[in-house]
């Protein structure tokens, strides 16, 4: 019975990898970007094969595949200009599995995630000596921390949220105005974020966009270790606006 469904499972996967497929390629403004993609011609909803999407130039800013419409085998993306690699990873029924590498901007390996078993396989901790408010109900404390807390894809993805989503207040770019808000916020034992306020002001219009962009940011965190136990802690975020 096993022999025969091994061979039924070849044969069904032979002649899905055997359809006939049409390139589709998408244009899209604000921002600009290219999609180039390939589509069952049975079906021109469900994609299949080589996927990538291209910005200035034609740089690749992400190259992966599909099977049957679903993400599958390795996946990489790169920063908007398409020279730093910043994640690389394999998809599987279009989810994630099996140990990520996430980079920084300067394309140094900053993170290795496995996402089968949902663990940190490495971090790169730059700041070891650093410490942080650990909060105990009511209390506080100051201190080094085992593991501080991590954001699932590191650093690029936290500041590629904010890019996606933040709006430059119209008075301050009347104005020509630049400023820099810190945000801090509660991240707890279930890596779950709360409690978002500002604790260095820019500026009314500043402050609410900061506070609004990072609400947005997706609770992927992993918590805060200290003595082999996962605490609450503050996280402070800066949130930058710089006119170009």
């Amino acid at each position: 019975m096993t022999k025969t469904i091994a061979i039924l499972t070849i044969f069904l996967s032979k002649i899905l990898l055997g359809q006939e497929t049409k390139k589709v390629t998408e244009n899209h403004d604000n921002p600009k970007y290219k999609e180039v993609f390939y589509v069952l011609k049975s079906d021109k909803n469900i994609r299949h094969g080589n996927y990538q999407k291209l910005g200035y130039k034609g740089a690749i800013l992400v190259n992966g595949y599909y099977k049957n419409g679903l993400k599958d085998s390795i996946w990489t993306e790169y920063s908007w200009g398409g020279q730093v690699k910043l994640s690389e990873g394999k998809y599987y029924q279009d989810q994630k599995t099996e140990v990520w590498e996430f980079f920084n901007f300067k394309g140094k390996t900053e993170q290795k995630y496995n996402f089968s078993s949902n663990e940190i396989v490495y971090y790169e901790n730059e700041d070891k000596e650093k410490e942080h408010k650990v909060i105990y109900g009511s209390d506080t404390i100051k201190t080094k921390l085992e593991r501080p807390p991590l954001y699932i894809g590191g650093s690029s993805l936290i500041y590629e949220s904010i890019i996606k989503n933040i709006r430059y207040p119209e008075q301050a770019r009347e104005n020509g105005t630049s400023g820099r808000v810190l945000v801090a916020f509660t991240i707890d034992q279930n890596g779950k974020t709360s409690s978002h306020r500002v604790i260095k002001s820019a500026g009314a219009d500043f402050d609410s966009e900061a506070l609004r962009v990072v609400n947005l940011i997706p609770d992927n965190w992993v918590p805060a270790l200290l003595n082999g136990k996962k605490v609450v802690v503050e996280f402070v975020l800066p949130v930058n606006f710089q006119m170009h």
